[in-house]
């Protein structure tokens, strides 16, 4: 029942089964659709495949990864960095800042519970997070991105 709006969450996560991407959502609320009482509206930060931000039922793509997510992504366990203030989103894996964007919809970005996703999915999947760190109201830096 918890919501953030400013924060650093770093954890460790593995896609082991499917190639369908998991995520983290942020910035948003439950929402309803067609009967299914599970799913949620606004941000998410989408990981191992299809690195990037989605909007849920709103504006869908917003940031596609422009190569640097993919090339740090070791194909196991990824280390990852979610620094969330006001618009402000960026996102680290692997020691290295792959993302820094800012929302130009601010009004978007309200506080709202963290969540972990399971993407809907016909195939079997399974991902493994471990390691869950959140700060709330963190300084404004990435702490494990190299060199910062």
């Amino acid at each position: 029942k918890k919501t953030d709006r400013n924060f650093r969450w770093i954890w460790e996560g593995r896609l082991v089964k499917s190639k369908m991407q998991s995520g983290i959502a942020i910035w948003g609320k439950k929402f309803e659709k067609n009967q299914e009482t599970f799913s949620y509206q606004g941000h998410l930060v989408m990981f191992p495949s299809n690195w990037g931000f989605y909007d849920l039922y709103r504006r869908n793509s917003i940031y596609r990864d422009n190569g640097l997510a993919k090339k740090a992504d070791n194909g196991g366990w990824n280390q990852m960095e979610i620094l969330a203030m006001g618009n402000h989103i960026r996102l680290a894996v692997n020691g290295k800042l792959v993302a820094d964007w800012k929302d130009p919809k601010p009004e978007y970005c309200e506080a709202g519970p963290i969540g972990l996703q399971l993407h809907s999915n016909r195939v079997p999947q399974e991902i493994h997070f471990r390691g869950l760190l959140v700060a709330e109201n963190p300084q404004d830096k990435m702490v494990t991105v190299k060199g910062q």
